[in-house]
């Protein structure tokens, strides 16, 4: 495995460079799911549709809750995020307060009694992903910063902030790219 991978895990958010070439992928925070030697499965984070999930999604419970765009792939998967962990049974932990999928039918009746809140769970239709290698090429050009992912990025940030949030975090040079970013209207 090329020796850049070594820093993508499960858990980790790719922060778009704002000089990224790929116009799809500018300004987008994705969170890394899964990474194995096969390839990476990400969620983009910062992508609200701004469509109801009960519009979207059939038979599902009529809340005022919106759907992500998760990425260019299998569009019409879905795929969520929570803060739930083993409450909800099948979930996949990825750090510390973040969990990944579980039980579908588990949240749909969880959501309809008032059981979770949306500070709580997020909804993606589709999903980014790369090959085995892929990712490390994007990494050699710089086209990702890479950090850990938080709770507070995922669930608590209006999601239009995301990417200057993250950023700024990182603190140094980066809040200049925050800056920047902002400033030429590419967000």
């Amino acid at each position: 495995m090329n020796s850049l991978d070594t820093e993508i895990s499960k858990g980790k958010l790719l922060i778009s460079e704002p000089f990224m070439e790929d116009n799809f992928f500018r300004g987008a925070v994705v969170l890394v799911c899964d990474h194995t030697k096969e390839g990476t499965f990400g969620l983009i984070i910062n992508r609200n549709t701004n469509i109801p999930l009960s519009r979207v999604v059939e038979n599902f419970p009529d809340i005022k809750m919106p759907i992500f765009y998760g990425g260019p792939v299998q569009p019409e998967t879905l795929h969520y995020v929570h803060t739930l962990g083993p409450v909800i049974e099948g979930s996949i932990h990825i750090r510390d307060g973040i969990w990944w999928g579980g039980h579908y039918e588990m949240v749909k009746a969880m959501l309809e009694l008032g059981q979770i809140r949306k500070s709580q769970i997020r909804f993606f239709s589709g999903y980014s992903g790369w090959e085995a290698g892929q990712l490390a090429v994007e990494l050699q050009k710089r086209d990702w910063i890479v950090t850990d992912a938080t709770e507070e990025i995922l669930f608590r940030q209006n999601p239009d902030m995301v990417w200057k949030t993250a950023l700024e975090q990182l603190g140094g040079n980066y809040r200049v790219l925050a800056d920047f970013h902002e400033n030429q209207g590419l967000n």
